[in-house]
């Protein structure tokens, strides 16, 4: 396993640049403050090996990675998956994309996996993350089969960060990587953590503290994904409560 200690963020930028920002596939070659994308970088090179065929990008940043959308739009052995915060501009959030509609075109369709959490006070944390993964993320990743996962980590969607209004913690962080790191197609290969996003600098390297506990681990845990079914849990009960309340 890799932890890549990047500045600046890469997840805005793509493979070029385009006209208007209406396409579907979104990204440009430079823009959020990005200049190169790590981790689509990342993936190249591990592609390059011959080694590795599949590769799974997921990216946690509160903005939705467009430019790594739109550098493998079309191609069905990369998987991208973005858990981001989505309005519409003129005064929405950055950058305003990444719908679900937007799964994929050509070969790639059905290889790109949006899922937009619309604001709404208080923001998303633990629970929520957690219930995405586990009933929507893993079981992707699973029948997609990664031979190599690049993680784009962007701690602003932590509790604390002045910009992104989230609420997840290390906790979730951990949850969610150690789940990734439990595929069983890596076959113990380990994977990719590159940081993006996160402006509240305290709360940052919490989180990266516990995320680099879980990529040194060894042997990796042998129950990767009980803490995140547990915490799932919680959205399920808060959902029971909700039903019930109405």
């Amino acid at each position: 396993s890799a932890l890549l200690l990047g500045r600046p963020p890469g997840h805005h930028a793509g493979g070029a640049a385009r006209v208007g920002g209406t396409g579907d596939a979104g990204g440009c070659a430079f823009a959020g403050g990005c200049f190169a994308n790590n981790v689509a970088v990342a993936a190249a090179a591990a592609r390059a090996t011959g080694a590795v065929r599949r590769v799974l990008i997921f990216d946690w940043d509160v903005h939705h990675g467009d430019g790594t959308q739109q550098i493998f739009y079309e191609d069905a052995e990369v998987l991208t998956i973005s858990i981001h915060r989505f309005e519409h501009e003129p005064d929405g959030f950055y950058p305003s994309a990444g719908l679900p509609k937007h799964c994929g075109s050509k070969a790639g369709r059905g290889r790109n996996v949006n899922v937009a959490f619309v604001y709404a006070e208080g923001g998303y944390g633990d629970v929520d993350y957690a219930a995405v993964l586990v009933h929507l993320v893993l079981p992707i990743a699973r029948a997609f089969a990664p031979e190599f996962v690049a993680v784009a980590a962007g701690f602003d969607s932590a509790r604390g960060d002045p910009i992104g209004g989230f609420g997840v913690t290390p906790v979730g962080y951990t949850a969610m990587l150690a789940s990734l790191r439990g595929l069983p197609s890596l076959q113990d290969r380990g994977l990719l953590v590159a940081l993006e996003g996160g402006y509240n600098p305290v709360v940052t390297a919490d989180c990266l503290e516990a995320c680099l506990r879980v990529l040194l681990a060894s042997p990796p845990d042998a129950h990767p994904t009980a803490a995140l079914v547990e915490l799932a849990k919680g959205a399920q009960r808060a959902a029971a409560v909700s039903l019930a309340a109405a």
